[in-house]
């Protein structure tokens, strides 16, 4: 295992130091520049009061316990609504954030699960024993870089895990519980699958593709920080993802870049870390990585697909089989008749995923089958 500086690191010299403060305060001006310096001591500070010997210790067990075998990383993009993640039953998967709103559209549960952001985490700290039973594992920062403790938060249980920010720089760790962030909790995600020993990773949902969330409003003494006021997210897979009254960071054109630098890093490690990623997504812009068709990467025949999709229906309707859903559910053939359907429905995947977030309160969307999305009323 290992840790990888990949640039930003601190210089070995005071003279080197003072260097890097002076190209840095002319490139973000004063402001941004002593806003840094607060966070960053805020952060060592709290990291100097804090005795982290027993939480360290809990990773071991996690050290390369899946060496060689391969993982799904998911993003949380609009593209999960046309992404048969039903077929993903059997592989390992890490997901993110506010994932576990996809529950009910999946014939699997939460295996690894990661959250990073402070603005989030300081949300959902109510959340977090409801979701520490609903995940296998759960990845959390102790002390998020901007100074915030969860550690004295949330309370601590067997598969709860610490993770430890590295201080400066930007880097790639395979020596958990130390991590570096990149932009985007992802980027905490392929550290987490490396150190656990997996050497294939196929990364789907991360579109980066993102709108401006109009209706949010700036939170006060949050850099980058909004609120949305209506459940109307137009950048993940359900609008209640980041919906009314749920902070987040504001994903800005230098923040895209530096997730787009993240993974660009990702891939630079990828052959002296011995892992290789594949993005399967549908709908990505990320170009770091080599591309393959998500359906043609898994290999499954018709019937395994079949059998997979009719676990799907078992586990979350009261029906059956394939033939049962085909009779409570009649076809449309245009986004109008969709929005406007109350009953169970059925419809092309191109009509379909885009409009699966204003049926979601109502109808719990199974699929894509065939290329086609199924609707089935909630209260049936």
């Amino acid at each position: 295992m290992s840790k990888i500086v990949l640039r930003g690191g601190q210089a070995s010299t005071v003279w080197g130091r003072f260097q890097q403060n002076l190209e840095r305060l002319k490139r973000v001006g004063l402001g941004q520049w002593a806003a840094e310096k607060r966070q960053r001591a805020r952060y060592l500070l709290a990291r100097w009061g804090r005795d982290s010997k027993a939480a360290d210790a809990k990773w071991r067990s996690l050290a390369g316990a899946y060496e060689g075998q391969r993982a799904f990383l998911i993003g949380n993009g609009p593209s999960l609504n046309k992404t048969p993640l039903y077929l993903l039953r059997d592989e390992h998967k890490i997901s993110f954030n506010r994932f576990y709103l996809m529950l009910d559209r999946l014939n699997w549960d939460i295996e690894f699960h990661a959250i990073v952001d402070d603005l989030l985490i300081n949300d959902m700290i109510g959340e977090m024993d409801g979701l520490s039973r609903t995940a296998r594992h759960l990845f959390l920062p102790d002390i998020h870089i901007r100074g915030d403790t969860f550690y004295d938060k949330i309370a601590d249980r067997d598969n709860l895990y610490w993770m430890r920010y590295q201080a400066g720089g930007n880097g790639f760790s395979a020596s958990l519980p130390a991590v570096w962030g990149g932009g985007s909790v992802i980027f905490e995600g392929f550290q987490i699958l490396r150190f656990l020993g997996f050497r294939e990773i196929a990364m789907v949902g991360v579109d980066l593709r993102f709108q401006a969330h109009t209706t949010a409003v700036t939170v006060a003494g949050a850099a980058n920080g909004i609120v949305p006021v209506k459940d109307d997210d137009p950048n993940h897979f359900d609008p209640r993802y980041f919906g009314a009254g749920r902070r987040y960071h504001n994903p800005k054109d230098e923040v895209i870049q530096r997730i787009r630098s993240g993974l660009d890093d990702v891939a630079a490690v990828m052959p002296r870390l011995g892992f290789h990623v594949t993005n399967v997504g549908y709908d990505s812009s990320v170009e770091s990585f080599d591309r393959m068709d998500f359906q043609a990467y898994l290999g499954k025949t018709p019937e395994e697909t079949r059998a997979l999709f009719e676990d799907l229906i078992r586990k979350t309707t009261r029906l059956t089989s394939l033939p049962e859903l085909e009779s409570a559910t009649r076809p449309v053939a245009t986004a109008d008749e969709l929005r406007g359907a109350s009953d169970g429905v059925v419809a092309p995947v191109s009509i379909a995923a885009p409009l699966v977030g204003s049926k979601v309160l109502t109808h719990v969307a199974l699929g894509p089958y065939l290329d086609r999305l199924y609707f089935i009323p909630r209260d049936r």
